[in-house]
């Protein structure tokens, strides 16, 4: 009884958590359940998730940093107008090590255009930022990931609560 305890607390103790969203781009081209294949496909345990319908307040939390690094006079309206009001899914991921690293690699590059053949991204988009930038608005780019372990927690505590990664 007492090693199966501490198996389960060593176990919990090295689990890296991460953050993703999929966004209103994906659900529309009903590609959920072949992103999430690929997590799975790839030894990631999603350990909550849920669908929720984006508010105004809430997104600009989420892309607050991204808006300021960017200053295009555009992009808040752009935000706005992809995901407010439109659902997403929300999830918590993990693994037993750089959970972070290997989600982000396993999405792709943020411009779908420039993504390898094998990542979500890559198999899945079908934008890029040259186009998204012409027509000023939000690239459909179908996946968001935490960048860092600050940026898993800052958006984890936003999205479900206080939880730490």
């Amino acid at each position: 009884m007492v090693s199966i305890l501490v198996l389960r607390f060593t176990k919990e103790k090295h689990m890296e958590k991460t953050f993703i969203l999929i966004k209103p781009d994906a659900i529309k081209r009903n590609l959920v359940d072949e992103i999430i294949k690929k997590f799975h496909e790839n030894d990631f345990m999603i350990t909550q998730s849920k669908i929720v319908k984006v508010t105004e307040e809430k997104i600009i939390a989420h892309y607050q940093e991204v808006i300021d690094r960017l200053n295009l006079p555009y992009f808040k309206d752009a935000i706005l107008k992809f995901f407010k009001d439109q659902e997403v899914i929300i999830a918590e991921i993990s693994s037993e090590q750089q959970t972070i690293a290997r989600v982000r690699e396993l999405i792709g590059a943020t411009d779908p255009s420039k993504a390898e053949p094998h990542t979500i991204r890559g198999m899945f988009g079908i934008d890029s930022f040259e186009l998204a930038t012409k027509e000023e608005r939000m690239i459909e780019n179908l996946i968001h990931a935490s960048d860092s372990i600050e940026s898993a927690v800052r958006e984890l505590n936003l999205w479900f609560g206080d939880v730490t990664a």
